[in-house]
């Protein structure tokens, strides 16, 4: 695993910002009347954080239409809160126990009761949380972790949700490039049970290393830069905790190619900014070289470009 001495990666972020440092694109060319833009976000930066962009207030002004992964508000719905809550849950008379070692098994109710002040000797405890697939009490111990030990993180307020409650006080359509069906598939059940029960030890077991990440990842987002979030994704731990091809493909690259099948047609209809991870913006499948690709030009926002033509 690559390792950064992140104080100096920082101050030489700092120094380079103004010139390679951007999370919102310009979309334009291909036949379109009227540009469009891509948003890059991260789920633990703080939405404020929209107003520091450059360009965005413009960007956003002159689009007629947000997407986004999916409308946020729509996860609130009975139905949709149903399928998530079933998505969740493990096979009706299995429980996470069968899944670990009994020491596995006790690192993870020292973890729950650090963070969760219960763990899954207790009764209740077992017929609510235990009956989660690993992936399911992945995401809540990490959301509470990352609460707890990052200093800011508050995980409902996330960049995504406030820009697409922007365009609805504007009166904006708001769209999402996938459903619900496709996010919890995506995230509970692509996976192998096993597999999510080893990523889960994974957190438990690289706590310091979990956190640390996170760290650099908002630094790198608050940066706005690009390639230094592109370099974290890459980095290798190398004991079985890092993601294969096939997760990859499953959570980045399979929905970046998804979504480029739908993207022509929203943006030929209407402008539109298209707010999504930044995860999705880099390498060779990421969306920025997929529009490419297909014929658009896609350029960096950035304070100087927005004095002249980039936000036109």
């Amino acid at each position: 695993m690559r390792k950064f001495v992140f104080t100096l990666v920082t101050a030489l972020s700092l120094i380079t910002l103004s010139a390679h440092a951007q999370i919102l694109y310009k979309i334009s060319g291909n036949g379109l009347t009227k540009p469009s833009y891509l948003l890059g976000t991260f789920h633990l930066a703080k939405s404020s954080f929209v107003d520091s962009i450059p360009g965005f207030r413009q960007a956003f002004d002159q689009v007629d239409q947000v997407y986004g992964e999916l409308i946020m508000g729509d996860m609130n719905t009975p139905d949709n809160a149903m399928k998530m809550m079933s998505a969740m849950m493990l096979p009706d008379g299995e429980n996470l126990k069968s899944y670990f070692t009994d020491d596995e098994f006790e690192r993870l109710n020292k973890t729950m009761r650090d963070y969760m002040q219960m763990d899954l000797s207790s009764p209740i405890a077992l017929q609510s949380y235990g009956r989660m697939k690993p992936a399911a009490l992945n995401t809540v111990l990490s959301l509470l972790i990352y609460s707890r030990l990052l200093e800011g993180v508050n995980s409902n307020d996330a960049i995504d949700s406030h820009v697409q409650e922007m365009a609805k006080e504007k009166g904006k359509n708001v769209g999402g490039l996938e459903g619900i069906d496709d996010q919890t598939y995506a995230l509970f059940n692509s996976i192998p049970l096993s597999r999510q029960a080893k990523l889960l030890m994974c957190l438990i077991d690289h706590m310091d290393y979990t956190v640390d990440f996170s760290k650099k990842m908002i630094d790198a987002y608050y940066l706005q830069d690009l390639k230094l979030i592109e370099s974290l994704m890459n980095e290798k731990i190398g004991d079985g905790c890092d993601s294969t091809d096939e997760e990859n493909e499953v959570l980045i690259s399979g929905r970046n190619k998804a979504w480029i099948k739908k993207i022509p047609a929203i943006i030929a209809e209407k402008p539109t900014m298209i707010v999504v991870g930044a995860a999705h913006l880099v390498d060779k499948e990421g969306l920025i070289q997929l529009l490419k690709t297909e014929g658009y030009t896609v350029e960096g926002v950035t304070a100087s470009c927005c004095q002249s033509s980039c936000c036109q």
